[in-house]
């Protein structure tokens, strides 16, 4: 067995080794803990992929359906809707960098593929692919800047080839973080909704023939007095009646647990389940400590506004000078005529 080894095979390995150690520093000093990008760097964001240029004519995407001849460049757009990159998948306008696969079809000369950011006006010396005519589609990773108008450019060196331009990713020079408060793609739309009745607010008018109901529980710690003594409390409608409240249309049910002078036998519900007739409020009194009456009135607190609610009064049995607490609990119903 022949064991020589080449100067140039040793020269090669030689600088592939340094390469590799090179990268290797280089990987490590970009991924270190207080780096971040600025001016001379960018963010890697992974692409779901998209065809950006095919250059052959029974395939044809983007605007191209030619071969690239000897010593030609070829300027492609890559910022917004391009190729099959449209939508969803448009290569963002802060794209500094295009990481793609870039493959070279039908060859038909031993030629080199330069792939390298538009606004340079001389293709550099290196390639990205290496092509031999007659052979099988050559693919390659390629990464390369972008100019500032979002472009770049394919040089061929000799004969004619098809290019296919496939995007795999991008770069951008903002950081991680701010990439991570941008929002995201928009989903397709979710179905539609059943369109329910929003109700009344306590600013519409209630509709005619809708019963409202309430309770409260009321006491001589938390009511004023009126010019008469009487404890009074004010009760808001939920909406605005349409027609305003008067005294003989605000009435207790009868209880034989109080007094009561404005008992009202058309007020036919139970404190559990309280009803009332159109225009009327109805008061179902469901507890009562040291009261002697309860009664019910049109005026709303001190604005006479007798669309809007009603008041509650009642009278105390004399107990609560002595400390005596007087409460009243009780339900409503109101129904809009």
């Amino acid at each position: 067995m022949d064991a020589r080894v080449t100067v140039r095979s040793v020269a090669w390995f030689a600088a592939a080794l340094g390469i590799g150690v090179i990268a290797t520093l280089v990987v490590t000093s970009a991924w270190s803990a207080d780096a971040a990008p600025g001016d001379d760097d960018a963010t890697y964001v992974p692409w779901p992929g998209c065809r950006l240029t095919d250059t052959r004519a029974d395939s044809q995407i983007g605007p191209r359906g030619t071969t690239l001849g000897a010593d030609e460049v070829m300027t492609v757009e890559v910022h917004g809707d391009h190729g099959e990159c449209t939508g969803p998948l448009a290569i963002p306008g802060d794209a500094v960098g295009l990481a793609t696969n870039v493959t070279v079809v039908d060859a038909t000369a031993q030629s080199n593929i330069r792939v390298y950011r538009g606004d340079l006006t001389e293709p550099p010396l290196l390639s990205n692919l290496n092509v031999t005519p007659g052979a099988s589609p050559t693919p390659n990773k390629v990464d390369t800047q972008l100019a500032p108008d979002g472009t770049l450019n394919v040089y061929n060196f000799k004969g004619t080839v098809n290019v296919v331009i496939d995007v795999v990713g991008y770069y951008t020079s903002d950081s991680l973080k701010a990439l991570s408060s941008q929002p995201g793609q928009v989903g397709p739309p979710g179905p539609a909704g059943a369109q329910g009745d929003r109700g009344f607010s306590a600013w519409d008018v209630i509709p005619s023939g809708v019963t409202v109901t309430g309770n409260f529980s009321y006491d001589d710690q938390h009511a004023r007095e009126n010019e008469n003594g009487d404890f009074v409390r004010a009760v808001a409608l939920p909406g605005v009646a349409p027609v305003p409240l008067t005294d003989d249309k605000v009435n207790f049910a009868a209880d034989p647990k109080v007094s009561d002078p404005d008992a009202d036998a058309s007020c036919t519900g139970t404190p559990a389940a309280p009803t009332a007739p159109a225009g009327t409020v109805c008061l179902y009194l469901l507890d009562g400590e040291n009261v002697d009456a309860v009664s019910g009135f049109a005026d709303y607190a001190t604005d006479q506004l007798t669309d809007r609610g009603f008041q509650v009064a009642w009278v105390g049995d004399g107990l609560n000078g002595v400390g005596a607490d007087t409460f009243v609990y009780a339900t409503w119903a109101y129904t809009a005529p």
